[in-house]
């Protein structure tokens, strides 16, 4: 029965190298992953009072170009929500009815 046990020690030591040969070879490579632009905050206003009744279409296209949306103010042609900060150029050109600006706040942090 000795037999038997030295060939079960052998085993798991067996697989512990194999498993350290396979961490060395992951850890040789890293990934990286591309990072995204942080997010701001931001108002996108009506530039002309006569698109006031499109702002719900305005809005669907903000938000197809990359902007989350969260209001939609129609009584005062105001849109906010969030965008990634390098993505406010992109929104003033592809949806020229609107200005896209990051919000301020009254007391920055």
């Amino acid at each position: 029965m000795a037999k038997k046990s030295a060939a079960k020690k052998a085993k798991p030591a067996a697989a512990g190298r194999t498993k350290k040969a396979t961490s060395k070879k992951s850890a040789a490579a890293p990934t990286r992953v591309p990072t995204e632009a942080p997010s701001v905050l931001v108002v996108a206003t009506i530039k002309d009072v006569e698109s006031l009744h499109e702002l719900p279409q305005l809005a669907k296209k903000l938000e197809s170009e990359g902007m989350k949306v969260d209001q939609v103010l129609t009584g005062s042609g105001v849109i906010s929500g969030s965008c990634p900060a390098d993505r406010i150029p992109t929104l003033n050109t592809k949806v020229p009815a609107v200005v896209v600006e990051p919000e301020l706040t009254a007391y920055p942090s």
